[in-house]
């Protein structure tokens, strides 16, 4: 196995000492029993460090770091228990929107998940597709600020994000895109079909 570099190490230790004084246990159950689910300054802090940007790309306002990279700060915030939409929003997000190559996408999302003001969630794995892991109910996904996305069709599976975050469709990602309605909220959509539907659209 490839020795760290030094930059990795302080990396690895610089995010064990913010989890240490920032994801204690108590904290941990804490945050559990809020309707939010995680802390917006520590939030804010991740960001003001530059890990939320971790995997975004320099020019969209990241560091563009490796896996390596992304996987220490995240064994970290596991060995904590954080309790944050890190996944969802600075992994699966941003490699999603990697993969799909929207320059105008990219643009509009990416600076504003590096700079902590948007936080997002991806669906996958519909009813029918190549790889759902189980069949689940219609349920709602939350993606308009105060307010919930209600799925016109099941999702087999969505990580949880909090009220405010923006959905983006990962399973056969050639036909979904992303659409909002005004500023503050977002629709998933299929072609023309709507999947989830905001309440407030």
């Amino acid at each position: 196995m490839t020795a760290l570099t030094t930059e990795q190490r302080d990396l690895a230790e610089a995010v064990t000492d913010l989890m240490a004084k920032r994801s204690p246990e108590a904290e941990v159950r804490r945050l559990m029993a809020t309707d939010a689910g995680y802390d917006p300054g520590v939030w804010a802090e991740l960001a003001g460090m530059g890990l939320l940007g971790l995997a975004i790309p320099e020019e969209f306002g990241g560091s563009g770091a490796g896996a390596v990279e992304v996987g220490l700060v995240m064994e970290a915030m596991g060995r904590a228990l954080l309790c944050a939409p890190y996944l969802s929003t600075a992994v699966l997000t941003t490699q999603l929107l990697a993969a799909l190559g929207d320059s105008d996408e990219q643009a509009d999302v990416l600076p504003r998940i590096a700079a902590g003001e948007l936080i997002t969630t991806v669906a996958f794995a519909e009813a029918g597709s190549a790889r759902p892991p189980w069949p689940r109910p219609r349920r709602r996904v939350p993606t308009g600020r105060g307010g919930g996305c209600r799925a016109a069709r099941p999702t087999s599976w969505t990580p949880r994000a909090p009220d405010g975050s923006t959905c983006w469709p990962g399973t056969g990602c050639s036909r979904w895109m992303p659409t909002r309605r005004a500023s503050t909220s977002a629709c998933c959509r299929r072609s023309t079909r709507p999947v989830s539907r905001p309440e407030s659209c």
